[in-house]
């Protein structure tokens, strides 16, 4: 496991994403990366021109269970845990596989933001506020995205 995560890093370090959608900001140790997630200004969602901090714990499973992902500071997002920032479990185990990579895990956490928190929820009212009254949902993200850019 040590040896895959290390050309893991190696790799995103050496071939950054081509679309500028994510980087590795610093590894903690081992099994706890520090990552960045960027939403391009140009995307039509809420979450565009945030910069948001991820954080990827990895099992001694890994690579056949996924990291456990966590937001620092957790994300307004219907999938994302207000308590522990933590996404909706459904997100990765539903489709992981040991073929899998952190890469792949950004490109998904990049399409959650795209859709808004369309397809998993963990915070109930955060959906309810999107679904009934999207303007207000709409300026919490963006109220959010501001005071992280402070």
């Amino acid at each position: 496991m040590a040896k895959r995560l290390g050309k893991e890093w190696k790799n995103l370090e050496d071939e950054p994403d081509a679309d500028d959608r994510f980087f590795p900001e610093i590894k903690n140790n081992d099994l706890e990366w520090v990552m960045k997630l960027l939403i391009g200004e140009s995307e039509s969602c809420c979450y565009a021109g945030g910069i948001y901090t991820v954080v990827l714990t990895f099992p001694s499973e890994y690579p056949f269970k996924p990291p456990v992902v966590k937001f620092t500071p957790a994300i307004y997002h219907p999938g994302i845990s207000q308590e522990t920032g933590e996404i909706c479990a459904d997100v990765l185990r539903d489709t992981w596989g040991p073929t899998r990579n952190v890469r792949w895990i950004m490109g998904v956490l990049y399409n959650m933001f795209l859709t808004e928190g369309a397809d998993h929820a963990v915070e109930q009212e955060i959906m309810k506020q999107k679904e009934d009254d999207y303007e207000a949902f709409k300026a919490k993200v963006q109220a959010q995205i501001q005071s992280l850019m402070e």
